[in-house]
């Protein structure tokens, strides 16, 4: 997702915090990914806990800025967003819905079948 020129990496999860036992402020978050063994990470790789803090904070500067200076550009993005998820949102449960309909009249017919 991009907002305000900062790019955003959705989905791409950090677990496991971690320390070193040489020194405990050497803190860190390793990649869940490549211990799942699921395929969707090969390396073993991590973030100090320092550079992410510093990262999240940058960027959430750099977007308090734009906001105050973009007051309803911003608030149109945030919307534009919020109705894009929706509508997803919307179309999956229309799906699953139609997916109950359809499930629901073949039990339908499987009960007249049995009684006639």
């Amino acid at each position: 997702m991009r907002l305000c020129g900062i790019s955003f990496r959705l989905g791409y999860r950090f677990s496991n915090y971690k320390y070193t036992h040489d020194n405990p402020d050497n803190q860190y978050y390793s990649c869940r990914n490549s211990r799942a063994k699921n395929g969707l990470c090969g390396k073993t790789h991590h973030i100090r806990l320092d550079a992410l803090t510093e990262i999240v904070t940058r960027n959430l500067s750099e977007i308090v800025r734009f906001a105050a200076a973009y007051e309803d550009e911003f608030v149109k993005i945030v919307m534009d967003e919020q109705y894009k998820q929706i509508q997803l949102q919307q179309k999956k449960n229309r799906e699953v819905l139609q997916a109950a309909q359809t499930r629901a009249g073949e039990i339908d017919v499987l009960y007249e079948r049995l009684y006639e």
